[in-house]
């Protein structure tokens, strides 16, 4: 990953805490680890408890803190 510019991956693994934490607990567990300027996902990427967060969440989110950017990986 080093060799495209990826500085982290940070994994989650998904079990049933990681299920029941809201769309704003995850997006603050992320915050907390590390200092995010990008993300990427998918178009149709969902987090937090039943998927309550989804990409416009995460765009709002992200602009909100003057975060660089969230790119979509079609």
């Amino acid at each position: 990953m080093e060799e495209i510019g990826v500085d982290y991956v940070i994994p989650f693994i998904f079990d049933d805490e990681c299920m029941m934490t809201s769309k704003d607990e995850f997006l603050k567990k992320i915050t907390d680890l590390v200092d995010v300027k990008a993300i990427f996902c998918g178009y149709d990427f969902t987090f937090g408890y039943k998927g309550e967060g989804d990409v416009e969440y995460l765009s709002n989110f992200w602009g909100h803190f003057n975060l660089t950017s969230v790119f979509f990986v079609l």
